[in-house]
C-alpha cells in the first residue's frame, strides 16, 4: 500500500501544471506527448487515475 500511495503521489504530481496563478512570473510546466522526437501538442494528463488496485 506504501508503494501504491507514493506511485500515486507521484502521478499526481505529474498532472500538476505548477506556478501559482496568486504569484504572478512563477514558471509552470507540462507533461507533453512527444512522437519520433517531435512534440505533438497534447499533454500527457491523468496518468493517476490509469491505476488499478485491482490488476
Amino acid at each position: 500500500m506504501v508503494a501504491f500511495e507514493t506511485l500515486s503521489s507521484a502521478l499526481y504530481f505529474l498532472d500538476d501544471p505548477g506556478g501559482d496563478d496568486d504569484v504572478p512570473g512563477l514558471p509552470g510546466w507540462a507533461l507533453i506527448e512527444t512522437s519520433d522526437n517531435e512534440l505533438t501538442g497534447r499533454l500527457v494528463q491523468g496518468l493517476y487515475e490509469d491505476m488499478d488496485l485491482t490488476r
